[in-house]
């Protein structure tokens, strides 16, 4: 049994479906945050350390990830959003089974930079990550309202 037939099993026993599961903060937008910090939205991009595609996965996360798709799909946005709010979603469960109580965003962001391990280190605080991963959760959030912002702007506009 695989991580990802766990996070099934996990997610249909607390909430009795793994549709259900999703937390209320995994959004389009946050996605769409996401996507942008990871790689500036370019499908393509590659880091130093062989991260691949919009989300940035490295091999070892895809492979669990991915769908069962092979590394090289990790540039495919919609297999890739799909990959990612799967990983979002296995570690908010996580991170809300460990620390007894629902997880949060910030946590949950930290975590898909840091590690769940590295943010249970720190007891869940965010603030006490690697400064690489606060920055990564401010960085984030900043996109969130850059896109909220945005949004208000056009909905101004139509009025």
């Amino acid at each position: 049994m695989n991580l990802r037939h766990i996070v099934v099993a996990t997610a249909t026993m607390w909430f009795g479906s793994p549709v259900q599961a999703q937390p209320v903060w995994l959004t389009d937008q946050f996605l769409d945050a996401i996507r942008q910090v990871e790689s500036g939205g370019n499908n393509n991009a590659v880091s130093p350390k062989g991260a691949a595609g919009p989300y940035q996965f490295m091999p070892a996360t895809w492979a669990e990830w991915g769908g069962g798709y092979p590394f090289e799909m990790a540039s495919d946005p919609q297999i890739a959003r799909a990959a990612c709010k799967r990983y979002y979603i296995w570690i908010d469960a996580t991170i809300t089974k460990w620390q007894g109580h629902p997880a949060t965003r910030d946590q949950c962001c930290g975590a898909y930079n840091a590690g769940v391990g590295t943010l249970r280190r720190v007891k869940y605080d965010t603030r006490k990550l690697p400064i690489e991963s606060v920055q990564y959760v401010n960085k984030v959030n900043i996109q969130i309202r850059k896109q909220e912002a945005h949004g208000r702007a056009v909905e101004a506009g139509n009025n």
